[in-house]
């Protein structure tokens, strides 16, 4: 499934030098889609290195974090991840 960015929330760390946290939802859209190079693309404006997302999929969850985000790509790494 296609990224929705009103299924992302948080931005906590906001305003400060801390990596923020988000949380992100889609049981439309697998683990394996969610960890994919630029699904987070649309909110590149938002992300940074360094951020975190908890997601939860149709098959599971997962904490990333961000390791580039810019106009032209975001990527993120696998930090944990369960069944």
């Amino acid at each position: 499934m296609a990224y929705d960015r009103t299924k992302l929330s948080g931005n906590l760390g906001a305003a400060s030098n801390a990596p923020k946290q988000f949380t992100f939802r889609d049981d439309a859209s697998t683990k394996a889609q969610i960890v994919a190079a630029d699904y987070f693309l649309d909110a590149y404006d938002v992300l940074e290195v360094g951020d975190f997302i908890s997601y939860v999929g149709s098959d599971g969850a997962g904490i990333v974090t961000v390791a580039t985000s810019t106009s032209a790509g975001v990527t993120v790494t696998a930090v944990a991840a369960t069944a």
